[in-house]
């Protein structure tokens, strides 16, 4: 039997502020131009003798990223299911099972884990499907490599077939003293939270402890939209869900868990920490990216998005400098970053959750400068898409056709505009951005007027039906 992945891609990564927002989540960033985080768990699960297509859980706000990143590595999805607000992996999970063939195997797994070696990884997975399919759910664990504060621990008692464990108890996010010990002994693992079960056993252990969930995620599925390849699960019942992890909800009380070991080198990239210890550092050992000239930095992250930084004497920091938010903090205190960002209101700091670039179905939008008058933005329009027939009541726009050849309309008028040429949009005027070519194309927009607000928008044709 073929397992089916279900990749978890909500959540909002505070630990990695400002490079990670809520509406651009640490899964969907690229580092030094490789594949993003969830690129690299899709190709890790395209093993067509293995897995059936993935399937996708998201936020409604990522749907785009989700389908973008995806067709740019040329991998085709099953489903992509969108939760209309997040409510932890428990709900992530009986939604799985409910998009599920009966006794179908389900991999639930994160969409932010590195994972060194493919092959390992999938040799691991298959190690726990007898016993899935014997109606356990098997959990994922990895030997510590140091003691290791932000992760929980799965301890063990005996070897069943060396294939799997039978699982003694859970210790959650231990303190550092406590870490030093769990690290010492040979039958604790890391809890990687990647689980194996079958649709039917997820069902029957949620029907016993967390019905209410169940329950509300059934009638969310019942009352979705279907909308293109997009599956929203409805919001009344949705919205009914307590937030709680399935660690919590059903793993820690069930009686039906196995452990199989997950031979590989693993990390979460849940913080800035993490991301210094899992990249190549220089002789000094730092992790530096972007324009940077440092003297006599030591064990520092240096990160820099498109500004010229120079740093000197710093031992043990992270400094990432995004175009609008800049930070700084011991790397100890990484940990502690969402707590601060959870203390900010984003009304007051839009920056805390809203990124300068932002993603829509047919591209994608970079704020470049903006004031109370003006805002200049780099359009990305992808091949063969348009923005809606549309038109702004308070602004005026101009476009300059920077990369590509798209065509303008304006009015009644369809006009071609290649590199280099220009058009005025006046507000009131219907317009619409068209790019049929094969490429990417790439347009400088400069907005003026006394209201810039995105929802200053009056729709009359959508190819993706959005009002």
């Amino acid at each position: 039997m073929k397992i089916t992945p279900f990749i978890l891609s909500g959540g909002s990564g505070k630990r990695l502020w400002p490079l990670s927002r809520s509406l651009f989540p640490k899964q969907f960033i690229k580092i030094n131009n490789k594949n993003s985080y969830f690129q690299d768990v899709l190709s890790r699960v395209n093993d067509k003798k293995i897995y059936n297509k993935a399937n996708i859980i998201c936020n409604i706000e990522n749907r785009f990223l989700v389908k973008d990143q995806s067709n740019e590595i040329d991998i085709q999805l099953d489903k992509i299911i969108l939760e209309p607000t997040g409510k932890n992996t428990a709900a992530s999970a009986i939604v799985s099972a409910f998009y599920s063939k009966k006794d179908e195997l389900i991999l639930l797994l994160p969409s932010d884990h590195v994972i060194n070696n493919k092959k390992r990884f999938n040799d691991s997975i298959k190690k726990g499907i007898d016993d899935a399919e014997n109606g356990n759910i098997v959990l994922f664990g990895i030997k510590p490599d140091s003691p290791e504060t932000g992760y929980g621990y799965i301890s063990i008692k005996n070897n069943i077939k060396n294939k799997s464990f039978l699982i003694e108890k859970f210790i959650e996010k231990p303190d550092l003293q406590n870490a030093k010990k769990l690290y010492k002994k040979n039958n604790i693992f890391w809890n990687s939270g990647i689980f194996l079960f079958k649709s039917t056993t997820i069902l029957s252990e949620s029907e016993n402890y967390c019905p209410s969930i169940m329950r509300n995620v059934k009638y969310a599925k019942k009352n979705q939209i279907i909308d293109h390849e997009y599956n929203l699960l409805d919001s009344k019942e949705f919205n009914k869900i307590k937030p709680i992890s399935i660690d919590y909800s059903i793993i820690q009380k069930s009686k039906l868990l196995k452990m199989c070991k997950l031979d590989i080198k693993w990390s979460d990239m849940g913080s800035w920490e993490s991301y210094w210890k899992n990249h190549n550092k220089d002789k000094n050992n730092n992790f530096i990216v972007g324009k940077n000239i440092n003297e006599n930095c030591e064990n520092s992250l240096i990160f820099s998005d498109k500004q010229f930084t120079v740093t000197s004497g710093l031992k043990d920091l992270i400094v990432a400098s995004i175009s609008d938010s800049l930070l700084v903090m011991k790397k100890s205190e990484s940990n502690n970053l969402s707590k601060i960002i959870d203390k900010l209101d984003p009304k007051k700091y839009n920056e805390i959750e809203i990124s300068t670039k932002s993603f829509r179905p047919w591209g994608s939008y970079e704020i470049l400068k903006e004031s109370s008058n003006f805002k200049v933005k780099e359009l990305t329009i992808n091949p063969k898409s348009s923005i809606s027939l549309q038109k702004h009541i308070k602004r005026s726009e101009h476009w300059i056709v920077v990369e590509g050849e798209v065509i303008a309309t304006k009015g009644k008028r369809e006009i071609k505009l290649k590199k280099n040429r220009s058009i005025d949009i006046k507000a009131g005027e219907i317009h619409r951005l068209k790019n049929n070519s094969n490429k990417q194309c790439k347009i400088i927009e400069v907005q003026t007027g006394n209201y810039l607000g995105e929802d200053d928008i009056i729709r009359y044709e959508d190819t993706y039906n959005r009002n």
